[in-house]
């Protein structure tokens, strides 16, 4: 018998085969080799070969294989199948979709590169191709759990919800124990506004799954939203053990900001001194959260009492804090973090650091340096708006004109005193300052130059990449103008996480699964103005959730444009056009737009309704737009605020910015405003309380400009606690897109929009032609 004899041929591969299935690889891939020497075009060698490979992880030899198998045999659905998937290995996406597509091309009913070609194009975001791959897998094989789960995964991410939640009941009657189905089950219920039923599939699976992070983080979800904060905190801090990711992060941030922990356990600490440093969100949004911990340890709240039963009397060192709280606070990593990432938003701790402050200034204390340096950035940060008595102000002043002096005469100047006048003045603006630069510092220190010296040459640097795009009117706009060329607001340090990249389609859905709009045609890279940008917070988080984006953010005011391109070139996003406008006078612009967003701004105009329809002109057909007005029932204390301060004539500078905010710590009928955030700088605090000009609005007004220019109202962005409990009330209203019902919400509980009302809108693709999808 020779070689080449059909019968010992065949009779060697059905060898090969047997070693193959038997494991025995080394073998079968001698004799696959043996087979392929008589004919190196044997399509199923080939492919059995390159299997093998791909178990040895020598992927490049394994897709040399099954690339010639397909060669050998074009409709050879296996071999086009095993290419894919070692081209996906690889991470060669593209390349391993059309494997798939041919795989499907020459067997329609095999379910794997059916199912293969599902998850890659789910990984590309093309939903509805995947929910028909899947569909086709469950058809062929009604029994496989997975191609009913991934298929309910799909239809999730299309927000066709009600779809989702048949295709996840399937994937459970075909495997009764499928733990991902339960999760995904969960969390298309809880999407639903059916928490009870999302709570227990969502148990079921973190039951079944204890290891796995994404059922924790799906139930700790629900669990927020059911305000069972306890449970749902353990659930994160589980899910975070797990996977350090940006969601186990984000329902953290969620649960920590509401529940107000005094005692944490050391972890809580951690993870919260880590949430603020890095930061897991705008450091704004867990002040009051971390600073409840801080005053919770027990150091700290006798320090508290002792300032409290001497207020405002301003107490030594040794008065004011025992020797048990100068340990701690001198090695305290979350009051350093605290200290440094945003305004410290709570009375009895700002009375605290001001008597420290000014303990500080009477009389070092070495071991407490770098606390004396936080507490100088703290000041910074506030722009100074701790209150201070006339012997106090009148030392501070001394000292800085002794550290003047000790700068022209190149004397010696200890740290502390260097870092006491920081608590009180700016370094920048101390004559001489720069020379300051040139001395060497302790790290805690040279961080506070960092801070008040060269990030302000960085700042002022901007100026001249800063473009004046259209007229100034002063006559209108000059006020506003100049109170955010004297306080820029918001004063940012950290910003938040960036969000997932997204799609403008992706973003929308995920944003309004109940009202998904169309898209605006041609939005894949999109055209955006941020229309009074302010200092740059909006716009960065905008630029980085939409990287293909093409941003243009505009502002009165030049010294919010500075701070504002400073903060994006920090993040490296240099793509953002910065320039001055004003947006009364934006219709001699010559562009148009596929986003514009205008939050927090059109209220400071003399007409805001006259500024909306200067911005709707310039949006495209399709277009979206977002927009944040202030609600005229959640600011009734702020105009109460505003009231005292226009009777006791306080005027929007910072001397009577402190003043007057010492005073409305005293009165309790103004207590509510000091809930709020903006109270505690002096920026926030006039932007909130001193404004030379904002109009208030209400939702019929809003409804009505709405209907009369033909707009779709999208939904309202608004905390999903709120939401939920409006869908509780009007079950009907699943999108929650029913301004009148959203009226009778709003008497019913007048802070609802106490942050703004914050919502999108689209403008139809067609005028008078309203395109709702499905």
């Amino acid at each position: 018998m020779t070689v080449a004899d059909p019968a010992f041929l065949d009779a060697l591969f059905a060898a090969a085969v047997s070693h193959h299935l038997d494991g025995q690889a080394e073998q079968a891939m001698e004799m696959y080799r043996r087979l392929l020497a008589h004919n190196p075009h044997d399509a199923e060698c080939l492919n059995n070969l390159g299997c093998l490979l791909r178990a040895q992880g020598r992927q490049d030899e394994a897709a040399d294989c099954f690339h010639r198998a397909a060669e050998a045999r074009p409709d050879y659905a296996d071999a086009h199948h095993n290419l894919g998937i070692v081209l996906r290995d690889l991470d060669r996406m593209e390349e391993a979709e059309t494997c798939f597509h041919r795989a499907v091309g020459a067997n329609p009913d095999h379910a794997g590169a059916c199912f293969d070609l599902g998850m890659a194009l789910a990984g590309r975001e093309r939903m509805e191709e995947a929910a028909a791959c899947f569909l086709r897998v469950a058809e062929i094989s009604p029994g496989n759990a997975d191609a009913w789960d991934n298929l309910g995964v799909a239809l999730h991410r299309l927000t066709r919800c009600d779809h989702a939640e048949i295709a996840f009941r399937r994937a459970l009657e075909a495997s009764p124990d499928h733990a991902d189905s339960m999760n995904h089950l969960g969390g298309t219920l809880h999407t639903l506004g059916r928490l009870d039923e999302a709570e227990a599939w969502s148990r079921r699976a973190a039951e079944l799954m204890p290891d796995h992070a994404a059922a924790h983080l799906n139930l700790g979800n629900i669990l927020y939203d059911l305000g069972r904060l306890d449970e749902a905190m353990a659930c994160s801090l589980r899910a975070l053990a797990l996977d350090d990711s940006w969601p186990s992060r984000s329902l953290f941030t969620s649960c920590v900001r509401r529940l107000r922990i005094a005692a944490p356990d050391a972890a809580l600490r951690r993870a919260m001194t880590r949430a603020l440093s890095e930061p897991w969100c705008r450091p704004n949004d867990l002040m009051r959260a971390a600073g409840a911990m801080v005053k919770g340890q027990p150091a700290v709240a006798e320090s508290i009492h002792r300032v409290a039963g001497r207020w405002p009397e301003r107490l030594p060192p040794r008065s004011l804090l025992s020797s048990e709280a100068i340990v701690v606070l001198s090695d305290d990593p979350l009051l350093n973090a605290l200290l440094v990432s945003a305004p410290v938003c709570d009375v009895d701790l700002e009375h605290l650091l001001t008597s420290l402050r000014s303990a500080l200034l009477a009389e070092a204390e070495p071991d407490l340096l770098s606390l004396h340096a936080a507490l100088a950035r703290q000041c910074f940060i506030n722009e100074y708006v701790f209150s201070w008595t006339g012997p106090e102000e009148e030392e501070a002043r001394r000292l800085r004109d002794w550290l003047t002096g000790a700068l022209d005469a190149g004397s010696s100047i200890p740290p502390d005193r260097l870092v006491a006048v920081a608590s009180y003045f700016p370094l920048h603006a101390l004559p001489g300052h720069r020379r300051l630069l040139d001395r060497p510092w302790p790290p805690a220190v040279a961080d506070v130059l960092d801070q008040q010296i060269r990030e302000i040459e960085a700042i002022s640097r901007q100026e001249t990449a800063i473009a004046c795009l259209t007229p100034i009117n002063d006559e209108d706009s000059g006020d506003v103008r100049r109170q955010y060329e004297e306080n820029p607001y918001p004063r940012w340090m950290k910003p938040a996480p960036a969000d997932t990249p997204l799609s403008i389609e992706a973003f929308m859905r995920a944003s309004f699964p109940f009202h998904p709009p169309c898209p605006p045609p041609g939005s894949a890279n999109p055209e955006i103005l941020i229309a009074g940008c302010g200092t740059g917070q909006h716009s960065t988080e905008t630029a980085r959730r939409h990287p293909g984006a093409r941003v243009l953010a505009i502002d009165l005011s030049r010294a919010s444009l500075r701070y504002a391109r400073h903060k994006s070139v920090e993040q490296g996003l240099d793509a953002i056009e910065y320039a001055q406008a004003d947006i009364m006078r934006l219709d001699t612009l010559g562009r148009s737009f596929h986003i514009i967003e205008s939050v927090g701004v059109l209220h400071h105009l003399a007409d805001p309704l006259a500024g909306w329809r200067v911005l709707l002109d310039l949006l495209r057909p399709g277009g979206l737009m977002n927009l944040g007005l202030y609600s005229a029932a959640a600011r009734r204390d702020i105009e109460r605020g505003r009231a005292y301060i226009a009777e006791r004539g306080y005027g929007p500078v910072p001397e009577d910015i402190r003043r007057c905010r010492q005073d409305m710590i005293g009165r309790p009928d103004l207590g509510s405003i000091l809930g709020l955030d903006d109270f505690f700088s002096t920026s926030a605090c006039r932007d909130l309380l001193f404004h030379c000009r904002e109009h208030l609005m209400t939702l019929d007004v809003i409804d009505a400009f709405l209907r009369r220019n033909d707009l779709i109202f999208l939904g309202f962005r608004i905390d999903r606690r709120i939401l939920h409990a409006y869908r509780r009330r009007f079950p009907h209203d699943r999108a929650a897109t029913d301004l009148g019902q959203w009226q009778e919400f709003e008497r019913d509980n007048p802070d609802t929009f106490l942050g703004m009302y914050q919502f999108w809108l689209q403008k139809p693709h067609q005028p008078g032609n309203v395109v709702i999808p499905e």
